[in-house]
């Protein structure tokens, strides 16, 4: 160190230079993270065991990764993709809008998109990648779909986005998970079938993502035995079954997907023990002949049988007394 006159000229340049330091610190920050960067696919598994990130911390500026992962998606019974997942990472700085946006693969559009309002506390993230806010980078949202993509059984893809637009659109960084692809199972059991009185009696269950945009339910009766003749179909309103929801939870009518029905069926019908179909189905049209989703249950064998018993004989004041 020297002095010229008073100015100490050694001093004044160690602070420039320390100025400059810090100044290539602040410039190697996540604000400067480039598009090709903001759409990596970077899915991690939290396990790591190290010292908790809270909001306030400090985090690693440098660190350019675009962390995720789906933690559970699944089609609920009203009919919404609902996801519980998280996304970190530091390109977020500046971007305080999470949205989620659910885009349909099968048609090529989006079909619907929600704002995170409340973030869900992760911590394991925050253990795992020290990059901002990642101790808040949970969700657990619900999106509402289109009756058509659920009928359909489209492919579903859920994109995080953070972004500096109140509305979503423009400056964001993508997170895209892997598409969910809708169940298009038609799943339904023929519980019972009675003769009575004429009348065929039936009950069971029909649930199928395949009806969402079907409200219509019948219940159909073919005469097999007779080129497949009608015999009669029924409107029925469906009853509650939380048993098959339990079973088939990605199907959205599941929860009242049951049904019972009567038919009066001909006389001559049942005196010749003809084989019966009984049809569930599911359609849009008032007279169910259109636009329509069937299950075909095994068909019902009224049979010829000639039973009978005798229960009780016996002499009673002279007279033969017979039950059976």
């Amino acid at each position: 160190m020297y002095k010229r006159g008073k100015l100490w000229v050694a001093a004044t340049l160690f602070v420039l230079a320390l100025g400059i330091q810090i100044g290539g610190t602040t410039d190697a920050s996540a604000d400067t993270v480039t598009p090709a960067q903001q759409v990596t696919m970077q899915q991690t598994n939290v396990a790591a065991q190290t010292a908790p990130q809270t909001e306030n911390s400090s985090y690693n500026k440098a660190d350019q990764g675009n962390y995720a992962a789906l933690d559970s998606v699944q089609l609920n019974q009203q009919g919404q993709l609902e996801v519980s997942d998280w996304h970190a990472t530091n390109a977020a700085v500046n971007r305080p809008n999470h949205w989620l946006i659910a885009y349909d693969e099968t048609t090529r559009q989006e079909l619907n998109r929600i704002q995170v309002q409340t973030p869900v506390a992760r911590p394991d993230v925050a253990r795992v990648h020290n990059v901002y806010d990642a101790a808040n980078s949970g969700f657990h949202e619900q999106l509402n779909l289109t009756p058509a993509a659920i009928t359909n059984g489209d492919s579903i893809t859920v994109v995080s986005r953070y972004t500096a637009d109140s509305a979503g659109n423009g400056d964001a960084v993508d997170y895209w998970f892997a598409p969910f692809k809708i169940d298009t199972r038609n799943e339904a059991y023929l519980e019972g079938t009675k003769l009575t009185d004429n009348q065929l009696v039936v009950g069971g269950w029909h649930a199928t993502n395949l009806a969402a945009d079907k409200p219509q339910h019948y219940l159909i009766v073919l005469d097999t035995s007779d080129h497949n003749r009608e015999l009669g179909r029924i409107n029925v309103t469906n009853s509650a079954r939380p048993d098959v929801a339990r079973v088939f939870p990605g199907i959205i009518n599941a929860a009242h997907s049951g049904f019972t029905g009567k038919f009066t069926l001909p006389d001559w019908v049942i005196s010749r023990g003809d084989t019966l179909n009984v049809i569930s189905r599911y359609t849009s049209s008032a007279d169910g002949n259109s636009d329509y989703v069937d299950y075909w249950f095994a068909p019902v064998q009224l049979g010829q049988q000639n039973v009978a018993n005798l229960d009780n004989v016996h002499v009673q004041n002279n007279q033969l007394v017979v039950s059976g």
